[in-house]
Formats: C-alpha cells, sequence, structure tokens
C-alpha cells in the first residue's frame, strides 16, 4: 500500500504517467493472494499486465479522518480453479484463479486493520481467523442520496472511536455483532444469534449518544427490533407479533419515537404492501395516533 499527499495527488489526476508524483510506500508485508487490494479475477488473469496498476483502497473512515478501517483476505491456501475463456479472444485462453470449492476444508481468512494516518502505522484486531466466517463493519447512513455518492467517503458508525462490526459463519447459523476500540484493535461480542437456519440481518442503530443500540433479528419467528444498551445488555424488545418489521425508517430521540417499515400488520391486506409505522422505544403503542397509522405505502414485490 502506498500514500501521497494532495499536491503529488493533484499531479496524478492530471497525469497517470506523471514522473514527478511522489508516492510513499506504507505496507512491505503484502504478497500474492494476500495483499492490499486487488484480488480479483480480472487481477489473476491477466497478473503482468496488472501488475503496477493502481488501485484505490476502499476502507472506512474515523469522523474526524485520521484512521480507516480496513479488510484484508487471506486466499493463499486455496486452491486454483482453472476455466476456459472462449468468448474473449479469437482463440479460447485458460483462466486461473483461486476460488473455494463447496466441501473443501480450506476457506478464505478474513483480517480487519485499522491505519493510522498521521503515524503511517496499522494494527489488526485480534480476529479468529480459525473460524470461517466472513466480517461486515457497520458504516453511518448517508443523509441524502447524491451521483457523488460513489466518490464520498464510507464513514464508521461510531463518532466516539468504536468500531461496530458483524461476524456470520459460513453456514450463516452464528451472527455476532462485535465493538473494537479504534486505538488499540481489542474487541469484545456485544450480541449473539444462534439459529437453525439462515440467518438475515440489518444494520445497527445507535442512539441515545451511543448509550443505546437498535438490534434487527428474527430470533422469534417474526423480524422485529429490540433495544439493548452499550454494553449488550438488553432492555426490551420494541415491535412484536406475527408480522415482519424490514427496516428501520427513522428516530425521534426527543420523543423516543421509532419508525420502520413492515409487511403483514394488517392480514385484510396483501403482505407485500410495505408500509412505515411508529410505535414507543418501550415498545408501547405511540398515543399521538390511533393503533399504527402508516404514512406511505408502495408495492413491495420480490421476484
Amino acid at each position: 500500500m502506498y500514500w501521497m499527499d494532495k499536491v503529488n495527488f493533484k499531479k496524478f489526476i492530471k497525469d497517470e504517467k506523471d514522473s514527478t508524483v511522489v508516492e510513499n510506500q506504507w505496507t512491505k508485508d503484502g504478497e500474492e493472494n494476500y495483499g492490499y487490494g486487488g484480488g480479483s479475477r480480472e487481477d489473476n488473469v491477466d497478473k503482468e499486465k496488472n501488475k503496477d496498476k493502481r488501485k484505490g483502497v476502499w476502507g472506512t473512515w474515523s469522523h474526524d479522518s485520521k484512521k480507516f478501517v480496513f479488510q484484508k483476505s487471506d486466499s493463499r491456501h486455496i486452491k486454483d480453479l482453472w476455466v476456459i475463456n472462449s468468448t474473449g479472444k479469437k482463440r479460447p485462453t485458460l483462466e486461473t484463479y483461486k476460488y473455494h470449492m463447496p466441501g473443501e476444508q480450506e476457506y478464505y481468512k478474513s483480517e480487519l486493520l485499522i491505519f493510522d494516518i498521521p503515524s503511517k502505522s496499522h494494527i489488526k484486531v485480534p480476529l479468529d481467523t480459525v473460524r470461517q466466517q466472513s466480517i461486515s463493519v457497520f458504516r453511518a447512513p448517508r443523509k441524502q442520496s447524491s451521483r457523488d455518492d460513489d466518490f464520498r467517503p464510507s464513514l464508521l458508525l461510531s463518532k466516539k472511536g468504536k468500531i461496530y462490526f458483524s461476524v456470520i459463519s459460513r453456514d450463516r447459523k452464528k451472527y455476532d455483532i462485535n465493538v473494537a476500540d479504534l486505538n488499540t484493535g481489542e474487541y469484545k461480542t456485544l450480541i449473539e444469534e444462534r439459529f437453525n437456519t439462515y440467518i438475515e440481518s440489518r444494520p445497527l442503530i445507535l442512539l441515545n449518544n451511543e448509550k443505546e443500540m437498535l438490534h434487527w433479528a428474527e430470533r422469534d419467528g417474526w423480524a422485529h427490533f429490540y433495544l439493548y444498551d452499550s454494553d449488550g445488555n438488553i432492555k426490551n424488545q420494541v415491535t412484536e407479533g406475527d408480522y415482519h418489521v424490514d427496516g428501520f425508517a427513522g428516530l425521534d430521540e426527543k420523543t423516543r419515537t421509532l419508525y420502520f417499515t413492515a409487511n403483514g400488520v394488517n392480514k385484510k391486506q396483501d403482505p407485500y404492501y410495505l408500509h412505515t409505522y411508529k410505535i414507543n422505544l418501550n415498545g408501547s403503542r405511540n398515543e399521538n395516533i390511533r393503533c399504527w397509522r402508516f404514512y406511505s405505502n408502495y408495492f413491495y414485490g420480490r421476484f
């Protein structure tokens, strides 16, 4: 991994082949199938062509822009797969890349790294790579959509020096929500989900100055929100009943009112219709409305 300052980056944007652009090497431990960035099928197919090609590192940034979190995958031990590309050129070509076939004992080992901009150092979150699992870092929601979203950096969910991330097993029956210290990398598990079926998930919601969390789960057979404190202790189930909570729609922290979308609340209506509702965080119905009132609706189809 390399970095450059603003002056050199501007020169690079103007002309990638400008020989006066100064790049500074950050890491030196990258190797084939265990590097920083790259690793795609296209990279492996034509390694010689892509060996000097620069690629941006898509990490998740702290709110003060002094650190970013990056995932690194180790596939050195994964066996090769060979396929014939018969469409790209006049003659078929042989492509080789790492691929984990069903039933094989080998698996990709995911790592979570924290990079510090001022010191140009990095540390590793001490995850157990013996387990077959994948990692997902919770990010701060973007306030509004824009064509420039692809160029905006992704920010960590927490503004207080924490990394909230989930880890799910390969069979998707074990799901953990964890929090790590952005400075030390030390982490602990806050919430555990264990099902004998495929686990679905939704983004974690922080509230009350990060003293509380809203967690979405299907633990009672229906999808609902649960309120936790920051240490992972459950306070109460917020939504409850034989209907499906689809997702988070908003939160009024002053009145402690949760807005959410759901299917199947009205048993006389097609459950594919999605509506927006509100409820108090303690699980009681909001007294400002009669029962639950929807604010908008549209046809929600799955194909």
